[in-house]
């Protein structure tokens, strides 16, 4: 299975993101098995203690290991909002790399723009790319994310919306339990216990999120954005991202040898078979200047999806 530069930095970005919620916890589970063998009435009077952080929580360690239990609901709360924020994220960026690589998908499509909107176009390097921002910004603003998977459905005949409806469903509950976290201090709203009742029967709970929950939401979030990235590079991205990234690969590594770059892009999870022909025409459109694809990797981006160390070592 090939993947997009949109769905990779969603994936190592998603990963990063459970990784640090395991690390959180497992620092909590070790600080209590030593913060209760403390003899100081207060934490900050043991060695090494007496500077911040200690001293922003100085307290006894019997108050300090109490609270720990709220931290750790705090923490899988803050994680659940963040696993959704950064599946909003991918759908931007995936929305906005169909629109760009088939402008004809929104041919019919009824946008309105303001005077302003037309000189920034005006004034945008690449007029493709702007349009295709706009209209994903205006297609998936304040929408569900069913809505938003139903406009890719509508506009790329994906075809998600009923392949993974069960899925869709769920991950739009737990979109609502993110919304309560965010909106009305980590309570239960009245929607939410309305669209959930079995799991949140009363509005005004508090969640009591299960590191069982946590992993649901990051397998979900996996699941739907791969079946949306796999008919998506089949049908619309097809060479294009494989591409764009060989060339970040030699802008920001110098790497320009056929079967390098074939081996990088392959290994970092963008298997389209590319020809010597497809990467030598590419690298000398790019010598010079005439690129047919405006999108570029910051050198943040390139170096999460293909670190430095590992080019360094070609």
């Amino acid at each position: 299975m090939s993947h997009s530069i949109a769905f990779l930095k969603f994936k190592k970005t998603i990963e990063l993101e459970i990784r640090s919620f395991w690390h959180l916890l497992s620092a909590l589970e070790i600080s209590d098995r030593e913060v209760i063998k403390y003899k100081s009435p207060l934490i900050t009077g043991e060695p090494g203690n007496s500077g911040y952080p200690f001293k922003a929580i100085s307290i006894a360690p019997r108050d300090y290991v109490k609270e720990s239990k709220i931290i750790a609901g705090h923490v899988r709360e803050n994680s659940l909002v963040n696993f959704i924020t950064i599946f909003e994220s991918y759908l931007f960026e995936i929305m906005e790399r169909i629109i760009y690589l088939n402008p004809g998908s929104i041919s019919d499509s009824e946008i309105n723009l303001t005077a302003g909107d037309i000189v920034s176009s005006i004034r945008s390097s690449d007029p493709k790319k702007w349009i295709s921002r706009k209209v994903a910004d205006k297609y998936l603003r304040n929408k569900t994310h069913a809505e938003m998977i139903k406009k890719f459905d509508k506009i790329s005949k994906l075809g998600i919306s009923k392949s993974k409806e069960a899925d869709i469903d769920e991950w739009g509950k737990w979109a609502l339990v993110r919304n309560s976290v965010v909106h009305t201090a980590r309570k239960v709203t009245m929607e939410l216990s309305e669209k959930w009742p079995q799991k949140y029967p009363s509005a005004g709970d508090a969640f009591n999120l299960k590191n069982e929950d946590v992993s649901r939401v990051f397998s979900l979030a996996i699941s739907i954005a791969q079946s949306i990235d796999s008919i998506a590079v089949r049908q619309i991205i097809k060479k294009s991202d494989a591409l764009v990234f060989a060339r970040e690969i030699y802008v920001h590594y110098g790497i320009s040898g056929i079967s390098d770059l074939r081996n990088i892009i392959s290994g970092c999870g963008i298997r389209i078979k590319l020809t010597n022909e497809d990467l030598a025409k590419m690298l000398s459109r790019h010598k010079k200047g005439l690129d047919d694809d405006s999108l570029t990797l910051s050198s943040a981006e390139i170096k999460m999806i293909f670190p430095e160390e590992l080019a360094l070592r070609r």
